[in-house]
This record gives structure tokens, sequence and C-alpha cells, in this order.
């Protein structure tokens, strides 16, 4: 198995409305997403052209994998769902090397965010679904909101499309 741009398609969407935290605040909808994968426990050092500066020897996975340098992770394929996968990373300078062998689950990819919207006022009934144009295969990597809201007064519907930046970025060849 390989480092592939197509560990970008196994991962889940969590959506919620979260209620006014404090006076002068609103309900709206929040995002994050989780992707099957390990936690290294550091960063995994690359050169400043983004390439790996240590050693990574990845063994007992059957799919594909991508390597999250600053964040520490290594996010898998459902493939190696629950599958225990050996990591060695082999440090450099004063960074200890890493040995760990841990099964594959989901793990936080990106943190909870509010969903960028013009003017929220009570959001809330939030529907989510993945773009339904393309094929399984080849999506256009959007997600279609549709939620409920009081903004002019009157229950009103409200459609929106999120399209976060969430493939991979692999460095030249």
């Amino acid at each position: 198995p390989s480092l592939s741009a197509n560990t970008f398609a196994d991962r889940m969407v969590m959506s919620a409305v979260r209620s006014a935290t404090a006076g002068g605040q609103t309900s709206r909808p929040t995002m994050a997403t989780y992707r099957l994968g390990i936690r290294v426990g550091r960063v995994i050092l690359t050169n400043p052209d983004g390439t790996l500066a240590e050693s990574v020897t990845i063994s007992g996975n059957t799919g594909s994998y991508q390597i999250d340098p600053a964040a520490g992770r290594i996010y898998f394929t459902r493939f190696d769902e629950d599958r225990s996968i050996r990591i060695q990373l082999g440090g450099a300078g004063s960074v200890p090397p890493v040995d760990v062998t841990r099964p594959v689950t989901f793990i936080g990819e990106t943190n909870e965010s509010f969903i960028t919207m013009e003017n929220p006022v009570n959001e809330s009934n939030l529907y989510m679904f993945l773009d339904p144009v393309g094929t399984i295969s080849n999506r256009r990597g959007m997600i279609w909101m549709l939620w409920s809201s009081t903004r002019n007064g009157a229950p009103s519907i409200f459609m929106e499309t999120v399209a976060r930046k969430i493939i991979p970025v692999l460095p030249p060849n």
C-alpha cells in the first residue's frame, strides 16, 4: 500500500445546531470532520519543502494511507478500520523515535466550528446531504444544508452548500 489521494473519501461529517451560549448570541449550525486514523503522539518532522524529514514505516494496513505531519496523525481507509497497525517514526536530532501499535478508529480531523452564514438568527432543524451530482467515486465534494430560521420575523427555509477544503494536499513528485 502506498500514500494515496484516494483516502479523502473515508470521512465522517458531523453537524449539530449549537444553542446560544451567551447574551447577544444565537443558535447556529456547527460542523466537524472525523476520519479513520491513528494519532502518533507528536508532530511528524518535515523539511521546508514539505517532504518527510524522518523515516515513516507503516505495517499491518491493507489500504492506502495519508500522513498529516502537523497534527501527528495518519489516516487510513475503511479497509483498515479496527485493524491493529504498527507505525514507526525514525526521529531526528532531539526528537525521539516513535514505535506504536494501535487499532484504526475514528479520530478528529477538523475541530468543531460554526458554519459561515450571514445574519444567523435562531437557526434550527438542520438537514444535510451529499451533493447528488456526480458518481460515488467522483463527487463534487459539496454538502447541501437545509434549515429553518426566524431571520425575517417568521419561520423560513434556508439552503446553503458547504465545500470545505478538506482534500489532501500532496507534495510535488
